[in-house]
């Protein structure tokens, strides 16, 4: 076989790879949009497993902040705080009770619900 055969094979194959990953994620992307990345994308079901086996009866830092940061940018554009007034340790609470009726939902799902309540 030839230099420019194998170097045309090597390509074949390469983008044959990059297209079957691409595709991969593209699915992926299609079941949960690609605007919300990080924590915002943990289910209610991992949250609440993660709180039993931690045996914390708490939200876990990292998903409060996501939370209040995802509420923040919200305020921040639309100037306006529909949750003003309301302590960090009540919001987390709302995200367990949340949690515990709609298990498959997100993080950001909760937030969503949150500020439309």
């Amino acid at each position: 076989m030839n230099m420019n055969k194998k170097i045309n094979l090597y390509l074949l194959m390469i983008c044959s790879f990059c297209l079957l990953n691409t595709s991969k994620i593209f699915a992926l992307e299609m079941h949960h949009p690609p605007l919300i990345r990080g924590m915002g994308m943990r289910t209610c079901q991992d949250i609440l497993d993660q709180m039993k086996f931690e045996r914390n009866q708490q939200l876990n830092s990292e998903d409060l902040q996501w939370v209040l940061g995802f509420i923040t940018a919200y305020n921040y554009i639309k100037n306006n705080d529909p949750l003003r007034g309301i302590p960090p340790a009540d919001i987390s609470q709302k995200v367990i009770n949340y949690c515990k009726i709609e298990r498959q939902k997100t993080l950001m799902d909760v937030s969503i619900y949150l500020i439309a309540r």
